[in-house]
């Protein structure tokens, strides 16, 4: 029985098969690349539950899954919300080379994304904060007691949640009209920290008082298109 040759990637780290461009993973057979697949998604699965050890997982007021941090770092879960409870891999049976490069574009996503990692969901975390509230919390809790720096951070936490709760769903409605930009995204979260800091509003009211903001600006466009146009 003539011996199989080895796999395209043996030898290959999980960064490196990550990094192989469209082209190189084309020329791959179904055998090759489900090797590909089964080295990163374990990768990916680590990463996984090295997150979930740092959260405690639990639902909101709205019933939406949430991940509450239970270490300390202040971490950012955004990855696991991303992969939504799913781990990478196809499992047992038949899958055609489509199934397995679909899920590979899956595992790859979640590898590149900087959250994936313990350090990288901190720094999501803090660019979040800057975004919000213009600066870090050890930044704006330095000097400040154990004891009250707790009380603050508790409250924070929850704040950031409600906020991005809320703005996920204004998100999710101006991308419907085609409204959405990334730009327009950074700029309605420092709006929301504002409204939310600034004049004790919360995240419910700061979303609706954002959202008659852009039916307004809206609104004054179509008046000077339509002048525009008489």
């Amino acid at each position: 029985m003539a011996k199989k040759p080895p796999f395209k990637v043996e030898g290959m780290t999980v960064d490196q098969i990550i990094r192989l461009g469209d082209d190189e993973l084309s020329r791959m057979n179904a055998r090759d690349l489900s090797r590909a697949l089964r080295t990163v998604s374990l990768a990916a699965n680590k990463r996984i539950r090295r997150l979930e050890k740092k959260a405690e997982k639990t639902t909101n007021k709205m019933g939406d899954i949430q991940y509450v941090d239970i270490s300390g770092q202040g971490i950012d879960f955004e990855a696991l919300y991303a992969v939504d409870g799913k781990k990478f891999g196809l499992g047992r049976g038949k899958h055609d080379r489509g199934d397995i490069y679909k899920e590979f574009a899956r595992v790859r996503n979640f590898m590149n994304a900087g959250s994936s990692t313990i350090t990288g969901a901190i720094e999501l975390r803090k660019k979040r904060e800057r975004q919000l509230f213009g600066a870090t919390r050890e930044e704006m809790f330095e000097g400040v007691s154990p004891a009250e720096r707790e009380l603050m951070e508790s409250n924070m936490k929850e704040m950031m949640s409600d906020i991005y709760s809320e703005y996920h769903r204004w998100r999710e409605e101006y991308a419907i009209e085609g409204g959405y930009t990334k730009e327009k995204g950074r700029r309605v979260l420092k709006m929301f920290g504002r409204r939310v800091m600034n004049k004790g509003m919360s995240p419910e009211e700061a979303r609706d008082d954002i959202s008659d903001y852009y039916d307004l600006e809206y609104e004054r466009k179509e008046r000077k298109r339509r002048r525009y146009e008489e």
